[in-house]
């Protein structure tokens, strides 16, 4: 299995519950990164490990790209299955518009990291979920530091939970079945 990720966050998230047997690459994406240059960046790294790996996790912010998460959704898939073969299984998530949008969703995973004041509000899909955490953490006198407490959120949250109240986040769930990673599965039916 291949990981394809967009920030440091998710690749200190994967190595910490991975560790590295897997390996981990980190490609650029924005708002102006279109699906084809998107495919560019996740081919080149797909056709040098596919000889020792037949699967891959694509897991990337969609920020405020103009493109609709769906239609690059198929169209990666499409140009995976064209390029590398139907045997491929490439998985994808985007979070609707970072990552932070799925971890505001796990009312748990936040309430534990930052206190029980915390109330998951539906207008957070799709927002600056950076900037909401960023704003919860200061009212607990506390600062928000991707690359730790994102981890650490990451870490303690429940895809499942997740899904419940993210649209982005339920179509990545609906992806993998099949995938033997104990981060999906532990709180499965929480």
């Amino acid at each position: 299995m291949i990981f394809i990720v967009d920030g440091d966050m998710e690749r200190d998230f994967i190595e910490a519950i991975c560790g590295r047997r897997f390996p981990i690459r980190i490609i650029p994406n924005g708002n102006t990164v279109c699906k084809e240059r998107l495919w560019k960046h996740i081919s080149t790294h797909l056709r040098a490990l596919r000889n020792s790996h037949q699967c891959a996790i694509i897991w990337i912010d969609h920020e405020s790209n103009p493109e609709p998460i769906d239609e690059v959704i198929s169209y990666l898939k499409l140009e995976c299955k064209n390029e590398l073969g139907p045997g491929f299984d490439l998985r994808i998530g985007i979070a609707n518009k970072m990552k932070e949008n799925w971890m505001l969703a796990d009312e748990i995973a936040m309430q534990n990291h930052y206190g029980h004041g915390y109330v998951y509000d539906p207008d957070y899909e799709g927002s600056g979920g950076k900037t909401k955490i960023k704003s919860f953490a200061k009212k607990c006198d506390d600062n928000y530091l991707e690359r730790v407490d994102g981890v650490q959120i990451l870490r303690n949250s429940c895809i499942y939970r997740m899904a419940r109240n993210s649209a982005s986040a339920a179509i990545f769930l609906s992806q993998m079945q099949g995938i033997n990673c104990a981060w999906f599965w532990r709180n499965g039916q929480q």
